[in-house]
């Protein structure tokens, strides 16, 4: 039996950037009209964070994009 093994990779800046864009895109605009908040949106979502501030970043997001 083999041990399971998770890796972590570090987020890279093109990461986040085609995760922007797809955010972008999910909103009804086209890649090159990218907001902050999508920007913001996917870098939280790739970096990870607690329940408590995906929750508030969700409200954030709905709120100011």
């Amino acid at each position: 039996m083999h041990a399971s093994v998770s890796l972590i990779l570090p987020v890279t800046r093109q990461m986040v950037y085609a995760r922007t864009i797809e955010l972008a895109t999910l909103a009804g605009r086209a890649s090159h009209e990218i907001k902050q908040c999508d920007y913001e949106q996917a870098k939280r979502e790739l970096t990870g964070e607690s329940d408590f501030d995906k929750q508030q970043a969700a409200f954030d997001f709905n709120e100011y994009c």
